[in-house]
């Protein structure tokens, strides 16, 4: 599951504010969760390149006619255990936000077969649209939600230095939750319990959430790669743990901005086929260097927050470069 903020502090209601512009991916989405796949050129052809309640407020700029959308009030809350497989340790991080995040980028279902997808992107037009706003569909600009301290997070069933592990709020033009401790990879026995507690402040109550522990990502494929028109498996060791769920991802193009991207999600079995016809669609969108494939493992759990909710995700991910017959990708 890259942060920016920025701008103006204001005081009211005993609230401190600032403005910012928080954008995530939030934690996994097509997205998120949480965006991968190549496109095969023809044989041959060598393709390149291709105190009180502490929040941040979003303000600026405005949509159709200067007028802009403000974010919900609802408490949304993200807050993952992040393994980074490629960097062997482990992340905790989170943030509280009073809205849902609005998306710059679109997209939309074009064909389904089992249980992959493909998708194309959409940018909305907006007359006049100013940063951190985000134009969210025609003439639709929105504020980003304000961001919230909810007191000191404490997370047990972790192997941390202390436990529990505890975390405070990052108060700067964001408020967020870093643990400073890099932990382990992984950080807990697969099917162990953990267990995430807020104290709550100000508007936000305290609250609680219960996962379960989640094994590595380990992928048995000795390479992801893929042909127009023909069907490909993915395969790994799986885990045992009820309700996790594995997510790919195959993203062919990123000069000049994505094409599309083909989806899947399944349950964590151990194996995953994508269908010929559905990796042809995707490389038929164009391809250019360095193809990614991303492959997640991921569970999540969910609790009430006041008229909100917050949400507790554990996941481990791999990102692979995928290889087409025909294409160079540059240095």
């Amino acid at each position: 599951m890259g942060w920016a903020g920025s701008r103006v502090v204001l005081r009211n209601s005993g609230r401190t504010t600032t403005s910012p512009n928080l954008t995530r991916s939030d934690m996994r989405s097509p997205s998120s969760s949480f965006q991968m796949m190549v496109l095969s050129v023809s044989l041959g052809l060598a393709a390149c390149g291709g105190g009180g309640s502490n929040s941040s407020a979003g303000g600026g700029g405005g949509g159709s006619g200067g007028a802009t959308t403000p974010s919900t009030g609802a408490p949304y809350g993200t807050f993952e255990i992040h393994y980074k497989t490629d960097l062997d340790f482990t992340s905790v991080e989170g943030v509280m936000r009073d809205g849902v995040p609005p998306q710059a980028v679109l997209w939309e279902k074009k064909k389904t077969e089992g249980e992959c997808s493909l998708y194309t992107p959409t940018i909305p037009f907006c007359d006049t649209c100013l940063p951190p706003n985000v134009c969210a569909a025609e003439n639709d600009c929105r504020t980003p939600p304000s961001t919230y301290a909810v007191g000191t997070i404490s997370i047990t069933g972790l192997n941390s230095t202390s436990s529990p592990l505890v975390i405070t709020p990052v108060r700067a033009t964001t408020i967020t939750y870093q643990s400073a401790e890099a932990l382990p990879l992984p950080p807990c026995t697969e099917g162990a319990p953990i267990r995430l507690d807020a104290t709550g402040e100000g508007d936000f109550p305290a609250f609680g959430i219960d996962i379960k522990c989640i094994a590595p990502l380990e992928i048995t494929n000795k390479s992801i790669a893929i042909e127009s028109g023909k069907a490909f498996t993915l395969t790994w060791k799986a885990g045992t743990v009820e309700g996790a769920r594995i997510h790919l991802e195959f993203d062919l193009s990123h000069h000049g901005g994505s094409k599309g991207r083909l989806i899947c999600e399944t349950g964590d079995t151990g194996s995953l086929t994508v269908s010929g016809a559905l990796i042809k669609s995707l490389m038929d969108l164009g391809v250019t260097g360095w193809p990614k494939a991303d492959v997640t493992r991921i569970l999540t759990a969910k609790t009430t927050v006041g008229s909100g909710q917050a949400q507790l995700k554990i996941y481990a991910d791999k990102e692979f470069v995928v290889e087409i017959p025909g294409l160079v990708s540059c240095n």
